[in-house]
C-alpha cells in the first residue's frame, strides 16, 4: 500500500490583520494548490482521497478531486489541532505574542496545547483512533501477530490524505512507529503544498511502512515555496 500524505497550501491566516482559525488559501495558495495534479506522485492511480473539512484543506484538495477518479471523502479526524476559540478575531501580533509566551514552557506542559483550546494528549487521541478505523475500513489493519506490523488485503491500494503539519506529522509518527511528542510539527515539518509518500514493504510475515519522500516540491518553482 501506499500512502501519499499532501499539507495544505499558503492560507490566509489573518485576513485584514485578524486572525482565524478557518482560514481560505491566499491566492499564492490557489496556485500552488493547481500545481498539485502535477507532482507524479499524485498523478498516479488514486484509490482513494481522504481530507480534512477544514477550509484551507478542502480547498487544496479540490484541484485533485478534479484530476483522479477517487471520490473524496471528509475525515473530522484529518483537522488540525484546535486553538483557543478567544484567537478568532484578535490581532495577529495578539497570536504572534502567545507563542512567544508559550515556547518556553516546560516540555511536560506541551500535552496541554494551548490554554483554552485541544490538549495535545486529545488531538493525538482522534487522530490515531479515527486514522486506524479508518484504515481497518479499507482492509488494512494491525497484525494479529506483531501489533507493530501491518496487514493489507490490497496491496496495491493508493490513498491520497489532504490535511496539515500537525495531523500529518501524527500520521507519520504511527505508520513509522514512533513514540510521539507533543512537538510532532517541528520533527516533520514540511512545505504548504507539499508532497509525502510511506508504502508498505514485506517484513517476515507482515508489512511496515517505509517512509519513500518527504515534503518534496518538485512541482513548485522557488517563488511559490511556503512554509
Amino acid at each position: 500500500m501506499r500512502i501519499v500524505l499532501i499539507r495544505h497550501a499558503q492560507p490566509e491566516w489573518a485576513p485584514g490583520g485578524l486572525a482565524t482559525h478557518f482560514p481560505d488559501l491566499s491566492d499564492l495558495g490557489r496556485r500552488q494548490a493547481a500545481l498539485l495534479p502535477e507532482h507524479p506522485l499524485v498523478g498516479e492511480r488514486i484509490t482513494d482521497l481522504w481530507v480534512s473539512p477544514m477550509p484551507r484543506a478542502q480547498q487544496t484538495a479540490e484541484p485533485i478531486v478534479a484530476a483522479v477518479d477517487a471520490a473524496p471523502q471528509t475525515h473530522d479526524f484529518l483537522a488540525e489541532i484546535l486553538g483557543p476559540p478567544e484567537w478568532e478575531g484578535k490581532p495577529q501580533e495578539y497570536v504572534d505574542q502567545v507563542f512567544r509566551d508559550l515556547i518556553d514552557r516546560p516540555l511536560e506542559s506541551w500535552w496541554d496545547g494551548f490554554p483554552g483550546g485541544e490538549s495535545f494528549r486529545d488531538f493525538h487521541r482522534r487522530v490515531h483512533d479515527g486514522f486506524e478505523d479508518a484504515l481497518a475500513s479499507i482492509g488494512v489493519h494491525r497484525s494479529s501477530l506483531h501489533p507493530e506490523l501491518w496487514e493489507e488485503e490490497l496491496p496495491d491500494r493508493t490513498l491520497c490524505i489532504v490535511a496539515h503539519q500537525g495531523t500529518n506529522a501524527l500520521l507519520l509518527g504511527l505508520l513509522l512507529d514512533l513514540e510521539v511528542v507533543p512537538w510532532e510539527w517541528e520533527r516533520f515539518a514540511c512545505a504548504h503544498a507539499s508532497v509525502s509518500l510511506v508504502a508498505t514493504a514485506q517484513v517476515g510475515r507482515g508489512r511496515a511502512f517505509s517512509l519513500r519522500a518527504f515534503s518534496d516540491v518538485a512541482h513548485l518553482g522557488d517563488a511559490m515555496l511556503t512554509r
